[in-house]
């Protein structure tokens, strides 16, 4: 069963999500000064990601580990 109630945002929020992942992904275009070097915005995305992924495997961990699961994640 579909829930329509939720369709509308579930609908404009991928009206601004897909183009903005899209440019977040295949931009160019470097977000600091050229003096400091080049950082594109999907290398921040990617640091994000794995910081995020991090985060919910040690929290993945603590409940089985609840003394060991913090190191784990550095592995």
């Amino acid at each position: 069963m579909i829930n329509t109630r939720e369709l509308g945002k579930r609908l404009i929020f991928c009206a601004w999500g897909i183009p903005l992942g899209w440019w977040i992904i295949n931009s160019t275009t470097s977000i600091v000064p050229k003096s400091l070097g080049s950082v594109l915005p999907g290398q921040i995305a990617a640091v994000f990601l794995i910081i995020l992924a991090c985060y919910e495997y040690i929290k993945m961990l603590a409940v089985s580990f609840k003394r060991n699961g913090f190191w784990l994640s550095y592995l």
